[in-house]
């Protein structure tokens, strides 16, 4: 029996017969969308809340193009179920929270970072229903994206518009500050990584290791040290791991023993080489290895943003003290769950917290299936956008806290991983 297919053939005008029109209405807000997150400073907020507003209503077109059945497209709401839910609270708490709020404007910082997801979602399924290799691309595109555009504002950095592309001596490109462009910088590393292992020509793995090489000077621009840590670690360890069974035994020890060897290398002349580039972050690096973690400026710092946000939070536990109001004039608490706690309360802490610890389920859970023998280049893809995903997670728990500008390098990854991986669309992505 052929099963029921979502989708409005009877809406009269609505109907669309041509697939070009179709992708258009499909790819153009995703494409539109994925470029314009990279000009968060370009566009100001009021072009950003403005464009935001048009994509979300641009993104109900994907009601009307989709055309899977109802079991896949239940298939992935059940898969996603726990993410969904957990986005579902949070929005509902930061409305609550509106009753506390002396700033409501601000509840943007947190209601839209929760109901994208779902607006997203639409338009993924709706792209996946016409085309699983384009859908599948999303992560690319805004790889690549990312690299053209940050290459493209150091260049013009260096033409006469540093002031406008640098802060004082960190890079922040097309974003508000420098800890948002590090965040989103360091979630790409996997991305990167991922495309090496799997492409078959030397020419490209050429390009691509070149690719991955300005992405890392890039990010070390940004100065930002826990993007910086966070993203080499991870980009080393991935890096191993996704090519650990296509390497024979031999090729495995070499492989650690060059990655030992670059660890060495790094600890004897990193500062040495930071500091030909940013002499700044160099200074601040050399800082932290001397005098430890505890005793930099900026942790001590932190640390009073920390305990306002849970003395805040104490008093307002139930709905908290306002969705995304400044805490002693900073934006955010510089800490994820404490930022949740003291603006949408205790249920809004717990349930951020899940969405974390399913991205990183999900993300352990592949690694697994990856290495006991499910290593195709789909898989290897999927597998590299959950380790994104995971990245930008734990960048987040001291920068950014989720925040509108950067939200989007988590689903524009994460949600096509899951839709492919739950349909098990295999050849259908497989793109070169």
């Amino acid at each position: 029996m052929r099963e029921t297919q979502l989708s409005v053939p009877q809406w009269g005008a609505l109907q669309l017969k041509l697939p070009s029109q179709v992708m258009a209405l499909v790819c153009v807000p995703l494409y539109l969308y994925i470029f314009s997150c990279w000009l968060a400073k370009p566009l100001t907020l009021g072009a950003n809340v403005a464009l935001s507003s048009v994509l979300a209503m641009t993104f109900c077109i994907g009601f009307f193009v989709i055309r899977i059945s109802r079991t896949e497209f239940l298939k992935v709401v059940d898969r996603l179920s726990v993410e969904l839910c957990a986005l579902a609270l949070m929005a509902m708490l930061s409305i609550f929270s509106l009753l506390n709020s002396s700033e409501p404007f601000r509840i943007f910082r947190i209601l839209f970072p929760c109901v994208l997801p779902f607006l997203l979602l639409v338009q993924l399924l709706a792209l996946q229903s016409q085309s699983p290799q384009r859908l599948f691309q999303i992560p690319r595109v805004h790889l690549w994206t990312g690299l053209i555009l940050t290459g493209l504002f150091l260049i013009l950095s260096s033409v006469g518009l540093r002031d406008y592309f640098f802060g004082a001596h960190r890079f922040h490109g097309g974003f508000e500050n420098a800890n948002q462009h590090s965040v989103v910088l360091a979630s790409l590393i996997p991305l990167v990584l991922c495309e090496i292992s799997v492409a078959r020509r030397k020419r490209t793995m050429v390009g691509l290791i070149g690719a991955f090489l300005i992405l890392f000077y890039l990010l070390l621009r940004t100065g930002s040290k826990t993007a910086l840590f966070v993203g080499g670690a991870t980009g080393l360890l991935f890096l191993f791991l996704v090519n650990f069974r296509s390497l024979s035994l031999t090729k495995r020890v070499a492989f650690l023993i060059g990655i030992g060897g670059l660890i060495l290398g790094v600890r004897l002349f990193g500062l040495a080489v930071v500091g030909a580039i940013d002499p700044v972050l160099a200074e601040k690096l050399r800082m932290i290895f001397t005098g430890g973690v505890e005793n930099y400026y900026s942790i001590q710092s932190r640390q009073v943003l920390w305990e306002e946000a849970i003395r805040l939070g104490k008093e307002h536990w139930l709905i908290g003290a306002g969705a995304g109001e400044m805490i002693l004039g900073i934006s955010h608490s510089h800490n994820l769950v404490l930022d949740y706690f003291r603006g949408i309360g205790i249920f809004g802490a717990i349930a951020v917290v899940i969405l974390c610890l399913r991205i990183f389920w999900r993300c352990a859970v592949k690694s697994l299936l990856v290495l006991s023998g499910r290593d195709s280049v789909v898989d290897r893809r999927i597998w590299a956008c959950y380790v994104s995903a995971s990245v930008y997670v734990v960048c987040n728990q001291l920068s950014d806290s989720f925040g509108p500008t950067t939200i989007a390098a988590l689903w524009l990854v994460y949600l096509p991983a899951v839709i492919t991986d739950t349909l098990g669309l295999g050849a259908k992505a497989q793109v070169g």
